[in-house]
């Protein structure tokens, strides 16, 4: 779970030229790109039962869920190892509680968990208003704890190694590592496991490779984080640090853009995949993020006027305080910081232009 500098390998210290994916080694010499870590199925398998039986549970579920709704592809390769773990584990009389494997059919929302309870029974994934909470009544009204596989997945490290250990690697509010999933301008994009408090600069310098062309601002956080310009690119990759910049640390989604990126754009994305998302189970979230996309519609065809920018505040607030879950709540994060960040883009926008010359102009 260490995240190792260049040029030095976790598992062992031979040569770069052993196969990063068996050493565990990120070093920019390895013959297959840096290291990435991906999250086999041994670590979440004993990670959940580590999990279980801490809280007296009777029987453990994972749920890798398929992107779009389709089954198939990671989650589909997922369940495979799990089962094949789990196989394993049964073999050597080392499950002492049921475990389940299900496959779920994809949706953002599953990241709320009284939703995920709703798909695992079989039904509409949507949130429930609490009281009660999933911990007195959740799987089959059972009490149910609810943990992201990545967090379970420490589990055994930490049991084997100590909590010291574990508090070895990161900050001392938030120790340990985080899993990455970088893309957009740089190098070399892919899944990385790196120490929290990490900057966002050498998350993209050192794991990414470098950014091909200027950085001009990142995405933090994923559809629910936030978009930084530039000069703010040293902010720590924690909690706290991206909170006060108005984001989430999220699912560790990072995004590199460069000077040929337009910053209304990447958000109007953002924007019309929260809409594309909302279960459409509360009225501030199902019109809300539509609204807001239409908004952002026109903002891009050069068709808005400064009052749909203030309108747009108006529903940030509206969505923040109002939506039932965190997946209207936090919608408008991106917003809000593309208006603090990136006001004079905004304004350009307003009057039919584009510094990056990909948004229509106006008619």
């Amino acid at each position: 779970m260490v995240a190792a500098p260049p040029g030095e390998c976790l598992k062992s210290n031979a040569s770069c030229g052993t196969p990063a994916e068996l050493t565990r080694c990120k070093c920019p010499q390895a013959a297959i790109p840096p290291w990435r870590k991906p999250y086999y199925s041994a670590p979440t398998r004993s990670g959940g039962l580590s999990g279980t039986l801490a809280c007296a549970g009777e029987a453990a579920l994972t749920f890798p869920s398929a992107p779009n709704g389709k089954q198939h592809g990671e989650a589909k390769l997922s369940q495979q190892r799990m089962l094949a773990a789990l196989g394993g584990a049964r073999a050597e009389g080392l499950c002492p509680v049921p475990v389940e494997v299900r496959l779920g059919g994809g949706g953002y929302v599953l990241g709320e968990e009284t939703a995920l309870i709703n798909a695992i029974h079989g039904y509409r994934s949507e949130p429930l208003a609490r009281p009660p909470f999933p911990a007195v009544s959740g799987l089959n009204a059972q009490p149910t704890v609810i943990n992201n596989a990545e967090t379970l997945a420490n589990l055994p490290d930490i049991v084997r190694n100590g909590a010291d250990w574990f508090r070895s690697v990161g900050t001392a509010e938030t120790p340990g590592t985080k899993l990455v999933s970088l893309a957009g301008d740089v190098r070399q994009p892919g899944l990385y496991e790196v120490p929290l408090g990490t900057p966002l600069s050498d998350i993209l310098n050192v794991w990414g490779g470098g950014v091909q062309g200027a950085l001009k601002a990142v995405l933090a956080g994923g559809p629910s984080g936030s978009i930084l310009p530039a000069a703010l690119a040293d902010t720590s990759l924690d909690v706290k640090p991206l909170q006060d910049l108005g984001g989430v640390l999220g699912a560790g989604g990072i995004v590199a853009l460069n000077s040929s990126r337009c910053a209304v754009e990447m958000v109007r994305g953002l924007v019309a995949y929260n809409a594309r998302e909302s279960c459409g189970k509360c009225t501030p979230c199902r019109e809300g993020t539509v609204r807001v996309r239409q908004l952002f519609d026109a903002l891009v065809q050069g068709k808005a006027g400064a009052s749909d920018v203030e309108t747009l505040d108006y529903l940030s607030d509206i969505l923040a305080y109002a939506s039932l879950c965190g997946l209207g709540q936090m919608a408008p994060n991106p917003v809000r910081a593309l208006l603090r960040h990136f006001g004079e883009e905004v304004r350009e926008h307003l009057n039919g232009e584009c510094r990056a010359q990909v948004c229509h102009e106006r008619d």
